[in-house]
C-alpha cells in the first residue's frame, strides 16, 4: 500500500497521468492494531477491512437468527440483488420515507449525503437536490420511482404501534475452538437479553483460553467453559441435554479445509439424529471452510451456514469495484447504527391475512425501521422444515404470512 500510494502521490505521476486519482485501494488487514497504520500507508488510497471483526459479527449474528447469512450473501453477491447508490434528483424535498414508498422493485435503504451514509435514516429526513440513494435492487439504473405514494390498503389488518416485548434469555452452545471466540462473545453480548448462557465446548487446542474468557465481564451473557472432546457422542448429548436454544458450530482451523468440514459433517450428522431421536427443537448455525461442502451438508437439516471465505471475497470484490459501498458495508456489520435483523411477522402484522407489501413497507417505517424482505417457513414431505427468503420483494404484490415466518428488516439494535 505504501508503494502504491507512494507512486500516486508523485506530483509527476499526478501532472502526466491525472486519472490516476481515481484509483484506490482494498486491503484486508488480519491484526485489528494495525488499522490505522493501514490508513496511514494508504494516504487516503486506501478501504481497510478487518475481516475478523466482520465475520464474527455475522457469526454471532446468524447464530441466533437462521437465514441472516443467506441474507448477507445476497446483498453481498454479484447475482442476484445488490446495494446501489444512485441520484434521483426528482425526489428532491421528499421524505425519506415517502422516498421508499415510490419504488416497486427496489428497496430504499438509506442516504448518501456528502460522502456519508446513512443508513435507515429519520422516515422525516427531507431529500437534498444533490443526495443520492442507497438501494437494494437487481441491477444497476433500473430503478425509477413513482411520482404518486401508492394508496395503503390495510383491509382486514389490525396492527400495533405498542413497543416489542423484550426478547426472553437465550441459551447457546459453541462448539469448537477458534481464535474469533472471544470477538463472537463480544458480538453477542450486545444483542442477547441479560441473563442469556453461552456455553463453550472444546478441546481448547487452537489457542483459546477459557480461562481468559471466563474472567472477561460481559454485561449480559454469562459464560460457560467446558473442556471435552465435542466429537465424542457421549459429551454432545448432554451437553444438547441443558436446554439449549442455539448451536453454533466452528471450523477446525487447525486442520487442512477438507478434514475441518469433514469434522464439521460428523458432529452435524450426529445433532441430527439426536434430534430425530429425543424430539428436542433447536436451531443450528455451523461455519464451513469450503463453499462446495455446503450442498452436501444440507442433508444434515442445518439451519444456517456461514462460509467466511466465501463471504469475505464477495465484499472485498464489491469494494475493490466501488470504495463508496465500503461505509455502507462496515455500518451495517457494525454493533453500532442500524443492522439487518429477522423479526416474528406476528409482530407488525395480522397472521393469516393478506397485506400488499408497500403497505407493509409503510408499517414497518413507522417503527423507524427498513423492510428489506421475508423469510417463509414450511415443511416439506419428508417433515424437513426448509426456509424461503426473499430480498427486495416486488411491493404491488400482496402476501399473507404464517405464524412461523419471518421479516427481514434494517433496524438500530
Amino acid at each position: 500500500m505504501l508503494a502504491v500510494s507512494t507512486y500516486l502521490t508523485d506530483e509527476k505521476i499526478r501532472e502526466q497521468f491525472p486519472e490516476s486519482q481515481k484509483i484506490h485501494i482494498s486491503a484486508s488487514i488480519n491484526e485489528q492494531n494495525n488499522i490505522d497504520v493501514a490508513r496511514i500507508a494508504g494516504q487516503g488510497f486506501a478501504e481497510i477491512l478487518h475481516f475478523k471483526s466482520i465475520i464474527s459479527r455475522i457469526m454471532a449474528h446468524v447464530s441466533y437468527q437462521p437465514g441472516l447469512s443467506s441474507v448477507y450473501t445476497e446483498l453481498f453477491n454479484f447475482s442476484g440483488n445488490e446495494i446501489y447508490i444512485e441520484a434521483f434528483p426528482q425526489l428532491a424535498t421528499w421524505t425519506f420515507h415517502d422516498a421508499s414508498l415510490s419504488f416497486s422493485k427496489s428497496t430504499v435503504i438509506g442516504v448518501y449525503r456528502e460522502e456519508k451514509c446513512m443508513l435507515n435514516p429519520d422516515p422525516e429526513l427531507q431529500l437534498k437536490n444533490d443526495d443520492h440513494l442507497i438501494i437494494i435492487a437487481e441491477d444497476d439504473n433500473i430503478s425509477h420511482p413513482t411520482m404518486d405514494i401508492p394508496q395503503f390498503d390495510f383491509g382486514n389488518q389490525s396492527f400495533s404501534l405498542e413497543p416489542f416485548r423484550q426478547p426472553s434469555s437465550d441459551n447457546l452452545l459453541i462448539l469448537g475452538d477458534s481464535s474469533l471466540l472471544l470477538q463472537i462473545l463480544k458480538e453477542l453480548d450486545h444483542f442477547l437479553a441479560k441473563g442469556s448462557i453461552v456455553t463453550l465446548a472444546g478441546n481448547c487446542k487452537n489457542g483459546i483460553d477459557h480461562d481468559c474468557i471466563t474472567k472477561y465481564e460481559f454485561d449480559n451473557i454469562v459464560t460457560e467453559c467446558v473442556k471435552l472432546e465435542i466429537a465424542d457422542r457421549t459429551n454432545l448429548e448432554n451437553l444438547l441435554s441443558r436446554g439449549i436454544e442455539h448451536v453454533l458450530i466452528l471450523s477446525d482451523s487447525s486442520l487442512p479445509p477438507e478434514q475441518a468440514d469433514a469434522r464439521t459433517l460428523m458432529l452435524l450428522l450426529q445433532m441430527r439424529d439426536w434430534k430425530q431421536k429425543s424430539g428436542r427443537q433447536f436451531s443450528i448455525t455451523s461455519e464451513m471452510v469450503d463453499v462446495r461442502n455446503q450442498k452436501l451438508a444440507q442433508v444434515t437439516n442445518v439451519n444456517d451456514f456461514v462460509i467466511s471465505n466465501h463471504i469475505t471475497g464477495l465484499i472485498m470484490t464489491q469494494v475493490s469495484e466501488n470504495r463508496n459501498l465500503a461505509p455502507i458495508f462496515a455500518e451495517l456489520l457494525d454493533s453500532e447504527g442500524s443492522e439487518i435483523y429477522l423479526k416474528p411477522a406476528r409482530n407488525y402484522v395480522e397472521i393469516n391475512t393478506p397485506i400488499k407489501l408497500h403497505t407493509l413497507t409503510h408499517l414497518v417505517s413507522l417503527r423507524n425501521e427498513v423492510f428489506l424482505g421475508y423469510k417463509k417457513v414450511k415443511k416439506n414431505d419428508s417433515g424437513s422444515i426448509i426456509t424461503d427468503i426473499t430480498v427486495n420483494p416486488n411491493k404491488n404484490v400482496g402476501i399473507v404470512f404464517m405464524e412461523d415466518d419471518w421479516l427481514i428488516v434494517l433496524a438500530k439494535g
